[in-house]
């Protein structure tokens, strides 16, 4: 904040109409200032939730100048800011991924997968696994002289998806270690998603209650992470039960490829799962359904406590 003194010495007092939600270094900030001087002030907020807010008009109180009284006047002004997710969380998960993938990091290696997709049919040889034997096709063959079986030849993905399904319904909205839950999810979410495009997957996101809004189709590439951040940044949980039939519906109709299918929930009752695994099985054997549900210390604690009080009266 910059101001520019008057033509005689005087007394400010100035209250900027921050969020009241945020937490404030200095609410109001008071200085005397001198002709043909211009001064700057600063001041530090500390949002203490995630979101999209508004800063108002600027508010000035002024001492005349004789001394008596206090003049008020206002500063039109207005702006926009939104408070970002833990990027400093995804920051320390890009470091780490950076090390794995520079060898800096102790790495843990894996076989080569059987691949999924359909490369060509050749002839049996000695040593082939019998399990890739395309019986339909050698049967074709029957009655050709000296005919070996067909072998179905895969090989891996060229490409391939991750969808990540964030609810933001009534589950979502209670508080855990200072946070909402769709919070904890969200930061996840976003975990997940530079995870996977760091290692050239696409990766799309849809955020839902008991309708879809936010879907961003899968893509790729560090840009996408920004878009992603952008979009789920100003949303929050509502009081809503959540459609999960209508999100995995939703999904199918718009991905028709083989994909990983990561919902991120919360799950209280035998209802609740219940309708979570009908959806579910709604994306088998097309896809591979994957859910996240999210752990409250406090219920761990007191699962612990009872546990503890179950042994000792044994």
């Amino acid at each position: 904040m910059r101001i520019d003194s008057t033509n005689y010495n005087t007394r400010l007092k100035i209250s900027d109409h921050y969020p009241s939600s945020f937490d404030v270094s200095t609410p109001v900030l008071i200085t005397n200032i001198t002709p043909n001087i211009s001064q700057e002030f600063d001041y530090t907020v500390h949002p203490t939730k995630r979101g999209e807010f508004s800063w108002g008009d600027i508010q000035v109180r002024q001492l005349g100048k004789w001394g008596l009284a206090w003049g008020d006047y206002k500063v039109p002004q207005s702006l926009k800011v939104w408070v970002y997710p833990d990027l400093l969380g995804l920051r320390s998960l890009s470091i780490r991924l950076t090390l794995q993938s520079s060898g800096s990091m102790p790495q843990f290696r894996r076989q080569v997968a059987i691949g999924t997709e359909f490369a060509e049919l050749r002839n049996y040889r000695v040593g082939d696994d019998l399990r890739f034997v395309d019986w339909n096709a050698t049967a074709g063959r029957v009655g050709t002289t000296n005919s070996p079986p067909l072998i179905r030849l895969l090989e891996p993905e060229q490409e391939q998806t991750l969808l990540i399904l964030l609810e933001r319904g009534r589950l979502m909205t209670a508080r855990v270690g200072g946070l909402q839950r769709f919070d904890w999810g969200l930061n996840a979410a976003l975990s997940l998603a530079l995870t996977g495009l760091r290692r050239g997957v696409r990766v799309g996101l849809r955020v839902f209650d008991r309708q879809m809004h936010v879907w961003l189709p899968p893509d790729q590439g560090e840009h996408h992470l920004t878009s992603l951040i952008d979009r789920v940044t100003a949303i929050q949980p509502v009081l809503l039960e959540s459609d999960y039939l209508g999100a995995v519906t939703y999904v199918v109709k718009q991905q028709s490829r083989r994909s990983l299918v990561v919902v991120i929930t919360d799950l209280v009752d035998a209802t609740a799962s219940t309708e979570l695994l009908a959806a579910l099985s709604r994306l088998a054997p097309r896809y591979l359904p994957f859910c996240v549900t999210l752990r409250d210390p406090l219920v761990d604690n007191i699962a612990h406590t009872f546990g503890h009080l179950e042994k000792l009266s044994k």
